[in-house]
């Protein structure tokens, strides 16, 4: 399950499926988010069958959820707002740096570069268009949110999103 979980939590964040819906539709985010959830669920299947917990640290067996000791804490409604309001501020204190370098990449793109050159190598017939595109895309999984502008660029000068069902 914590496998799982680790696989699906960058995948499928809110920020990345609004901007999914906003700019490409709804059929574009449900594919990107059942292939996410299909994804973490087969890795977290794979780990089972494999039988890894002999190498789980003995301590992990050792603790329990809701067995730490601590007293559960009462929290008021204007506490609990507060402590949203808070979370929220320290998600967009780290996401909104990557999503305007992600729009400036992205608007860079749109400016300068020809729609042409997309296209001979991003293109619907080029078979080595998804390697390439996996291999650029590796290192850009780190923050979906950011990435999405820079997509959303690139598919206006011509790169292929997939299937043409999607379009």
């Amino acid at each position: 399950m914590t496998f799982s979980f680790l696989v699906s939590a960058p995948m499928i964040n809110e920020v990345a499926l609004v901007l999914l819906f906003g700019l490409f539709g709804w059929k574009t985010a449900a594919l990107y988010t059942s292939t996410g959830l299909l994804i973490a669920i087969l890795a977290g299947w794979i780990i089972g069958r494999l039988r890894m917990e002999r190498y789980v640290e003995p301590w992990v067996f050792e603790v329990r959820m809701g067995n730490s000791g601590v007293a559960e804490e009462r929290l008021t409604w204007d506490d609990r707002i507060r402590s949203g309001a808070e979370a929220v501020r320290e998600i967009v204190g780290k996401v909104w740096v990557y999503v305007v370098l992600g729009i400036a990449v992205g608007a860079g793109i749109h400016g300068y570069v020809p729609t042409g050159m997309m296209a001979s190598f991003m293109g619907k017939d080029v078979w080595w268009g998804v390697p390439a595109a996996v291999l650029l895309g590796v290192p850009m999984y780190s923050n979906a949110a950011g990435i999405i502008p820079i997509v959303q660029a690139l598919m206006e000068k011509g790169a292929a999103l997939g299937q043409p069902w999607l379009s």
